[in-house]
């Protein structure tokens, strides 16, 4: 992540109509919507806001020098990097078995450089574990 702007939250706060139902598509009895208070300068009578875990969290996806183009990947990618990219994002990695319903099976993304440089990682859920893969 050569931005530190893009750096992940994991839920996001979404503006939905008001009338709109929210209900769980998994069968747990453990699991409920977050709705929060709106923000001011919302109008409550048409809309409500739900808290929502952010796809690109999940999901692999990479963003290019311009920050403004995002390419979405396949699950289980594997990514030429050529050194432009702002941020490439394996999607959260799951050990074989152990991915939880309704999260993506990723189990693995490999990634080969193009081009020399000095390439810095860092794990989204732990923002403590950073890297630096050096390309020679």
């Amino acid at each position: 992540m050569k931005e530190s702007n893009l750096f992940l939250p994991y839920v996001v706060p979404f503006a939905v109509p008001s009338t709109t139902e929210i209900r769980a598509l998994i069968p747990n009895p453990n699991v409920e919507p977050l709705v929060v208070p709106n923000p001011a300068g919302a109008n409550n009578e048409t809309e409500k806001t739900v808290i929502i875990n952010n796809g690109r969290v999940f999901n692999p996806i990479v963003i290019d020098s311009t920050g403004q183009n995002v390419t979405n990947l396949s699950l289980n990618a594997h990514y030429t990097m050529d050194g432009t990219e702002t941020y490439a994002n394996s999607g959260w990695i799951w050990p074989e078995g152990q991915v939880f319903p309704g999260a993506p099976p990723i189990t693995s993304f490999t990634v080969t450089f193009a081009e020399p440089g000095t390439y810095p990682n860092i794990c989204t859920v732990h923002p403590w574990m950073t890297g630096t893969v050096e390309v020679t």
